[in-house]
């Protein structure tokens, strides 16, 4: 066969798993909301790495005046939350009380209970955030690293 790089068909498949677990359903892998999803947390985990989004922490009065990769950086964590945030009021307006289909639900239904108070909406969205690039991430690149390993090494196989 011909050489091909597998980054984004594990990424896809990889993610796909973690969408299901965390909003209840996966995604066509040509989806054009599923792609955008993929792509603004691929260049968010590049831009992490860089100087500005670290500088950025350190001084945000200042930084936000001066132009570069953070302000990218910046504008893809709001749109990434935003996407998290419509996913969250879907599952709000048919939420079923006596049937968690998900994580969200799981987390809304544990808002809705009256000991429920370290419950918060904004939680939630960070905590999706979390699971995704976490789960993503990490994972995807594991199974990148265990087949290069398997292509250096076939007698491990």
């Amino acid at each position: 066969g011909n050489p091909f790089n597998p980054h984004l068909k594990i990424t896809n498949a990889v993610s796909n798993i973690i969408c299901s677990v965390t909003f209840g359903n996966r995604f066509e892998y040509h989806d054009e909301d599923f792609q955008k999803l993929l792509q603004l947390m691929d260049e968010t985990v590049t831009l992490a790495a860089l100087l500005f989004p670290k500088l950025y922490n350190f001084f945000p009065s200042i930084m936000k005046y001066i132009p570069g990769s953070h302000q990218t950086f910046i504008k893809n964590g709001k749109l990434l939350k935003s996407f998290v945030s419509e996913k969250i009021i879907k599952h709000k307006e048919d939420l079923n009380p006596l049937e968690s289909r998900d994580f969200i639900d799981s987390y809304l239904l544990e808002m809705d209970k009256p000991n429920g108070s370290d419950f918060h909406e904004e939680n939630l969205v960070a905590c999706a955030l979390d699971l995704l690039f976490a789960g993503t991430e990490t994972t995807a690149t594991t199974i990148r690293w265990a087949l290069l390993f398997m292509a250096i090494y076939p007698e491990i196989q």
